[in-house]
């Protein structure tokens, strides 16, 4: 080697020792794209001309994985149908030079997806944008083409006439809602169950197409079926649609529909009395009257979009679809069947459940559509075991009758009548009387400005310990005897704002409310109605202050007002021995000559009880004369 050479090797070798080292190729954090194939997908789908326009949405989260870890991503941006996605997780997906790690990726949105595999049977209705319609997206590499596991039905409905729709069922074979597993990147319905539109309180269907969206799994449907039912209760079966339907990923599925091919389909129940004597028979009773008792029923469940033909057809010559009752002795079912979503009462359904003096309890009764009931008349008298009663969901807007409606359910502890329309009921004759377990009356929703007879209404309701009444209109009452009688346990009233224009008889009103300690009654004026009153405070044994006002005294001085003549033990305030009375100095004296002198004077249990009458407004003390005995 000569000279030259190996200098220039010296060199080349110090020159490599004073060069850096270059630093190895560091993993990146993936950015992924999502881009939304075109078809009824995503959450945020718009209308755009007649064309579906899907987009993202800032902040969308999806869910990624690589079969081994799963990651959750979010938009970048949105505003249309593609978007970068990135995370700040520290196990996001990475790669290195431009290679992307693992063998492909998986996406679903939302990202919840794998957690929340299930489609509601019950949806509101609602139009384009749509949240959360779940989508699934596979590729290879970091861009993924997203699409929507389920198709779109969009049914356009129009009415000449018009109609406003409640609920839009659709039903098939084939399942269309429930859990389901993923296949082949579209959704697979374990179950049979359809999917019911609620529109709240109503959607209004005239001359121009007003479309409800149902978004449904990927398949073949056979025996397609579809009802709507309307706010005014009528029921609609529509024949037009495809019996088969190819439904695909994304797929968007238009169809005009118009109420005027709607056929009303109703499953119409017999009047009350012949609907009673009917399942009686088919339990196996030998009556022939609704007043007559059947002790085998101890459960009724009322069973709607049911295809059995089990049992005796019950329902009503005019109804469009039947209904079938059948008994099972052996746990003392009696089960109600109709394919219809509803069963429609009879506008008289007196007597319907009464006399099944063994019955617990009654499934299903919303399923009842009882808007068309004018007469509600001992619908559950005499229904001795039976313990709770929710009736918010009744319409009552028609009745003009309830009398005796709940009378004798002794048992009866619990009952929801909030949703009562009492606006047009006359007669509220014993409605619950004998409720003798109910322990709160909430009647604060009921209208009785039409009303003219309250007898017996809580009669004997001797554990009900508080009532509001508070916004009962007496203007047209006549008769109240035997109101609150015996109810041991009253406490408290509420506000009685009754006006006694017409009162003409309310003897017994108060009769053996022993637990009543006060009591308002200062807006009453029975001045000019001047009603019988006889036995009114009777048995009031711990009464400690009355407010009377101005107006409470009748000309004529009532024997047996606030207790009898014969010294017997359930006299006014035997317990208290001390009673104030709010009133004015007219009605102190008026009331010191009635019996109420014999409780003063210790005549009706040997020992006297104290009275002050007092000013009804100013609360000073009124000095009266009391007549002798």
């Amino acid at each position: 080697m000569n000279g030259k050479t190996t200098a220039l090797l010296l060199s080349l070798l110090a020159f490599a020792a004073c060069k850096p080292d270059v630093p190895a190729p560091q993993p990146q954090d993936i950015q992924f794209i999502g881009i939304i194939d075109n078809g009824a997908s995503k959450a945020s789908v718009g209308i755009d001309n007649g064309r579906y326009s899907p987009v993202w949405a800032a902040g969308d989260e999806i869910l990624i994985t690589d079969g081994t870890s799963y990651v959750t991503y979010s938009a970048s941006e949105g505003g249309s149908a593609r978007s970068s996605f990135s995370s700040t997780a520290a196990d996001a997906f990475q790669e290195t030079a431009g290679v992307v790690s693992g063998k492909g990726f998986t996406a679903y949105y939302p990202a919840d997806l794998l957690e929340n595999m299930f489609l509601p049977a019950v949806r509101t209705y609602s139009l384009p944008p749509f949240e959360g319609s779940p989508m699934m997206a596979v590729s290879d590499n970091t861009i993924l083409p997203f699409k929507s596991i389920c198709g779109m039905l969009c049914l356009k409905f129009t009415s000449s006439e018009g109609v406003t729709v409640k609920t839009l069922r659709i039903d098939a074979e084939q399942g269309m809602s429930g859990a389901y597993t993923i296949n082949g990147g579209q959704a697979v319905i374990e179950g049979t169950d359809g999917v019911t539109i609620d529109c709240g309180e109503g959607i209004a269907v005239s001359d121009e197409p007003v479309p409800f969206y149902i978004e449904i799994p990927a398949g073949r449907y056979s025996g397609i079926r579809l009802m709507a039912c309307t706010t005014d209760g009528h029921e609609y079966i529509l024949d037009e649609l495809p019996k088969v339907m190819n439904v695909e990923r994304a797929g968007l599925y238009t169809y005009p529909l118009s109420f005027e091919r709607l056929e009303c389909q109703k499953a119409v129940l017999p009047e009350g009395r012949v609907f009673n004597v009917a399942i009686k028979q088919v339990a196996g009773a030998m009556v022939k009257e609704a007043t007559k008792n059947a002790g085998m029923v101890k459960s009724i469940e009322f069973v709607t979009g049911s295809s059995s033909t089990e049992g005796e057809e019950i329902q009503d010559p005019l109804s469009k679809k039947k209904i079938y009752a059948r008994f099972n002795a052996a746990d003392s079912i009696l089960t109600i069947t109709t394919e219809a979503t509803e069963f429609y009462a009879s506008p008289d359904a007196s007597y319907m459940f009464a006399n099944f003096n063994k019955l617990i309890e009654i499934k299903n009764i919303e399923a009842l559509n009882t808007a068309d009931i004018t007469s509600m008349r001992s619908m559950f008298e005499n229904d001795k075991t039976l313990g709770s009663l929710n009736l918010s969901g009744f319409n009552t807007s028609k009745c003009t009758d309830m009398r005796s409606m709940f009378n004798f359910c002794s048992k009866l502890a619990s009952i929801d009548v909030s949703g009562f329309n009492t606006a047009k009921v006359a007669d509220m004759d014993s409605l619950f009387m004998n409720c003798s377990s109910l322990i709160l009356a909430d009647l604060s929703s009921f209208n009785t400005s039409e009303v003219t007879t309250m007898k017996y209404m809580f009669y004997n309701c001797n554990s009900m310990e508080s009532v509001n009444i508070s916004s009962f209109n007496t203007s047209k009452v006549t008769d109240f005897t035997y109101f609150f009688y015996n109810c041991k346990s009253l406490k408290e009233t509420g506000d009685l704002n009754f006006d006694l224009r017409s009162a003409v008889v309310m003897d017994y009103f108060f009769c053996n409310c022993s637990s009543l300690e006060n009591i308002d009654l200062s807006v009453w004026n029975t001045r000019n109605s001047q009603p019988s009153m006889t036995y009114f405070f009777f048995g009031m044994n711990n009464m400690r202050e009355m407010h009377l006002g101005s107006e409470f005294c009748l000309s004529s001085k009532p024997s047996y007002f606030f207790t009898s003549g014969d010294q017997n033990t359930y006299y006014f305030a035997c317990n208290t021995l001390k009673v104030d009375i709010y009133c004015s100095p007219e009605v102190a004296e008026w009331l010191a000559t009635t019996n109420l002198r014999w409780i003063h004077s210790g005549y009706s249990n040997k020992i006297p009880a104290t009275i002050t009458f007092f000013q009804w407004d100013s609360g000073g003390e009124i000095e009266v004369t009391w007549a002798a005995n």
